[in-house]
């Protein structure tokens, strides 16, 4: 074990280096995916159908030097070795690609990807069927899980060079894609390791920091890299580091109550902001499909989503996607929660146009959804008069959350769970997660919030929503990977997943009412 910081600091970049190059390991006998097909159906696009017809070719670049299939124009020298991309798009244009592609027999019972980054906020179909949203926090395809050799797909892209808070430029870059096998046990090693070393870096200095960096260390190294391109050998390795790694993880997942973190899975989407409505309702179906496709592969992934209107648009254009919802809403892993119509402001608004949001909100979400949705969830929303809680009660709901009161460069709002009173007496239960609504999972913003929370003495859990919003996709395989490790160790706020209104049900369980401190203001920051 080293002794010297600089000793330490020495083995953690050789474990970066190393946790590079076994990431590097896990799309393996990539293979461009060629034969591609575009149509600009137009600018101003609302939700449409796969064209019928007018493809025209689209070519892809593949090799270093290649001209661009779209505006014909020649990738610069110094770029050119390191992305290999066709330009197209322009000012809010819709424009489908699609591209047939055979598993070769060499890929035989190994699952099989397709690596697509077409530049933008996209919505990939698989043989016609609307599949997974591709944005700059995924591109992963899963075309099959266990590969028989020789099948065809159909992929099919639908994109959007919408401007957006992120990226305004209206020509996009599509890098070239990929069909590859997907190495399972490679990927697994890489985020155990990951989220050890990032452990690591949360903790503070003392005896359990050095010894996960000791396991860490011990496991990575047991890899000999120069066997990667021999499978059998490489898996045998990797198969070893891995059961020594989680074997000595166990010394960390002793029981300490130390609190606990719940992590729900979320994604805020603005429903009219830096784009057209018309957008919004793409934006709806790309994430989504999403969750869905995540929720067949990370089995104790649990995801909330607010707002009829989104729902209501879904139903309307994404058949397939809305009945893919229901399922998982059935299963208990989709809560379809918050109450009102929309995120609604409530600032300006007057009572009775608030009190239609409760009124349509829990109307579609008890007669479409079959969902109590007896919370309000307003996450985005920048105010709230003190007049709320009486509305909210005699609306049937119970309880109201929010986070950017807490958002004030001059201000903390001394609480995140609370009785909020109104004017006229009428109490409801209120809470504010520390972190952000589009938050993430990982140790360090574990430690975090669970730092700042302010009523530890009252209750032992605080929420934690975590995803990309407004187009970004919702939670990523990262976040998903990250949480289902941090689960296990117990040097940290217990981490669990949950969903928002059994997490108001814990909350105030075997509490007395009257512990919990009240307001009786409007709610700024």
């Amino acid at each position: 074990m080293p002794h010297f910081p600089q000793e330490r600091e020495i083995i953690r970049l050789q474990v970066r280096n190393r946790l590079a190059e076994i990431e590097a390991s896990i799309y393996r006998d990539r293979q461009p995916i060629t034969g591609w097909e575009t149509v600009i159906t137009g600018e101003c696009r609302d939700v449409e159908q796969m064209p019928q017809g007018g493809w025209t070719p689209f070519e892809i670049v593949t090799k270093s030097g290649e001209r661009t299939g779209a505006l014909k124009r020649p990738i610069a020298s110094h770029y050119r070795q390191r992305v290999l991309s066709t330009q197209w798009g322009w000012f809010d244009r819709s424009q489908w690609f699609r591209a047939m592609v055979t598993v070769p027999e060499s890929m035989k019972g190994w699952p099989v990807v397709a690596l697509l980054e077409p530049g933008a906020e996209a919505l990939c179909y698989v043989n016609g069927v609307p599949t997974q949203g591709l944005d700059p926090n995924r591109s992963e395809v899963i075309l099959t899980s266990c590969a028989e050799g020789g099948e065809t797909y159909e992929i099919a892209i639908e994109a959007s060079a919408t401007p957006n808070a992120f990226d305004d430029d209206p020509i996009r870059l599509f890098k070239t894609p990929f069909l590859a096998v997907k190495d399972t046990l490679a990927w697994d090693f890489f985020w155990d390791i990951k989220v050890g070393q990032e452990l690591i870096e949360a903790l503070p200095e003392g005896t359990e920091k050095h010894r996960l960096a000791d396991l860490v260390e011990r496991s990575v190294k047991m890899v000999n890299l120069n066997s990667v391109s021999t499978i059998d050998r490489y898996h045998a390795e990797l198969k070893t580091a891995r059961d020594a790694y989680l074997d000595g993880r166990k010394q960390f997942e002793k029981s300490i109550d130390s609190g606990r973190v719940i992590n729900v899975g979320h994604s805020h989407i603005d429903t009219a902001w830096l784009w057209a409505i018309r957008e919004t309702r793409k934006k709806s179906s790309r994430t989504f499909s999403t969750v869905l496709k995540y929720m067949d592969q990370y089995p104790h992934y649990t995801y909330t989503q607010g707002q009829p209107q989104l729902y209501a648009w879904i139903e309307e254009h994404y058949p397939e996607i809305f009945e893919g919802i229901k399922k998982r809403i059935a299963d208990g892993r989709w809560e379809a929660n918050g109450a009102s119509w929309v995120e609604q402001d409530s600032n300006v608004a007057g009572a009775e146009a608030i009190v239609r949001q409760y009124l349509y909100g829990r109307r579609y979400f008890q007669n479409v959804l079959g969902s109590e949705a007896d919370v309000a969830w307003l996450p985005d929303a920048f105010g709230f008069p003190v007049t709320m809680p009486q509305i909210l009660a005699k609306a049937g709901v119970r309880a109201f959350g929010t986070t950017k009161i807490n958002w004030s460069q001059y201000n903390r709002f001394p609480y995140h769970t609370f009785r909020w009173r109104g004017l006229d007496g009428t109490e409801i239960f209120a809470f504010m997660p520390p972190g952000h609504y589009n938050g993430i999972v990982n140790a360090s913003n574990a430690r975090m919030i669970w730092n700042a929370y302010l009523q530890k003495d009252i209750s032992g859990e605080i929420l934690n929503t975590y995803g990309h919003g407004d187009g970004g996709g919702g939670p990523t395989q990262e976040m998903l990977e990250n949480l289902s490790r941090l689960e296990e160790f117990s040097i940290l706020p217990k981490m669990e997943v949950g969903n928002i209104g059994p997490h108001v049900d814990e909350a105030v369980s075997g509490v007395d009412w009257e512990q919990f401190p009240v307001y009786n203001e409007e709610l700024l920051p």
